[in-house]
């Protein structure tokens, strides 16, 4: 019995190096696997409905904030004139107290 649990000690140590030295690739078998049962899901209509319908987030233009650079939703952003945004009042504010 001895010897038995012994050599399965050496067997898990050896299954432990081999997972640790191919982990890499095990993690991308990992998300490729996650990945196709994802598309069959959606193909046979067991996932998500609104998978296809963009979302009010993706909707619309993107702007850039004046200040920071941020690029912001054209209509969360903030207008001080026809082409000048700003992605929050706290950008606008420094701004000003910049100048």
């Amino acid at each position: 019995m001895r010897e038995f649990l012994f050599i399965l000690g050496v067997i898990a140590v050896l299954l432990l190096f081999t997972a640790w030295h191919y982990r890499r690739q095990i993690r991308a078998a990992i998300e490729v696997w996650r990945s196709f049962r994802k598309m069959y899901a959606q193909v046979s209509g067991k996932g998500q409905g609104a998978a296809n319908v963009p979302s009010k987030k993706d909707a619309g233009m993107l702007v850039r904030c004046a200040k920071c650079g941020t690029w912001t939703q054209e209509e969360s952003a903030v207008r001080l004139a026809p082409n000048v945004f700003y992605c929050s009042t706290d950008c606008m504010e420094r701004t000003v107290k910049a100048a």
